[in-house]
């Protein structure tokens, strides 16, 4: 079985593709109870997700810390933009030991920064890479291969161990900057739906964003049809991504 959360599609992609090659089961972790699966040492027990700042998204790492494997093979294909640092590692020991970690290395979905700042032209460069990358992850899951494979950037265990637990330990991503822009919105509610923090509430045509913190995941923002949905200022202006598969022809 392999477990994802997702906001923007590269991690539930990947964990849906994987599933198929695999003759496997994907399941999305939002609303599940991990107490209620069982498993044997003939399964395999995956787990696929976002990193942010160096490490598992903290519903994950709380999903998974709840899952006993029961002697399975477990692993995990992280998707990251740029480095992982030691996510996967952290992972291990902190939420559910893992036998194998293969990193995916996919677009970014945070047009919030200015540090990495991703363009039609580069997701497209990012997804033809991590089309063949994915081919090779099939065969390392399949053969249940240990150890881990990932890129992990400069200095990587102060990334995870003091950026990425400072991050965790701090409250989730703050919603009060998102606000809409009212001459574009269609008061369709997609991002009520999507949205797996339920945070967002549809008052009339108009999402409204009910709690302080959200999840990160950024499927409001990228997935808008209309283009409504910024962060504060810093979102104007940059390419929206979302993942539509490994068809090129769909950016």
């Amino acid at each position: 079985m392999i477990f994802y959360f997702s906001g923007t599609g590269n991690s539930e992609g990947i964990a849906q593709l994987l599933a198929k090659r695999l003759g496997d089961r994907a399941v999305d972790i939002v609303g599940k109870t991990p107490a209620s699966y069982v498993f044997s040492p003939e399964d395999r027990v995956g787990f696929v997700f976002p990193v942010y700042a160096y490490a598992a998204p903290k519903v994950m790492l709380a999903f998974a810390a709840g899952i006993s494997p029961g002697g399975a093979y477990t692993f995990a294909a992280p998707t990251y933009s740029n480095a992982a640092g030691c996510t996967l590692e952290h992972f291990s020991q902190t939420a559910c030991r893992l036998d194998g970690g293969f990193g995916i290395k996919m677009p970014d979905n945070m047009p919030v920064f200015d540090k990495i700042v991703e363009t039609r032209e580069t997701a497209i460069e990012k997804l033809r890479a991590a089309a063949s990358r994915f081919e090779a992850v099939v065969e390392q899951v399949r053969n249940r291969k240990s150890g881990f494979d990932i890129y992990y950037g400069p200095t990587p265990e102060r990334l995870t161990w003091e950026s990425g637990v400072r991050f965790l330990e701090e409250p989730s991503f703050q919603t009060t900057l998102y606000h809409v822009r009212k001459d574009r919105c269609v008061g369709c509610g997609l991002c009520e739906q999507l949205c797996p923090a339920g945070v967002i509430r549809m008052e009339g045509d108009t999402p409204v964003w009910t709690r302080e913190n959200c999840y990160i995941c950024m499927a409001c923002l990228n997935r808008c049809p209309a283009g409504a949905i910024e962060y504060g200022p810093y979102s104007e202006g940059k390419y929206r991504y979302f993942f539509r598969g490994f068809d090129l022809s769909r950016y």
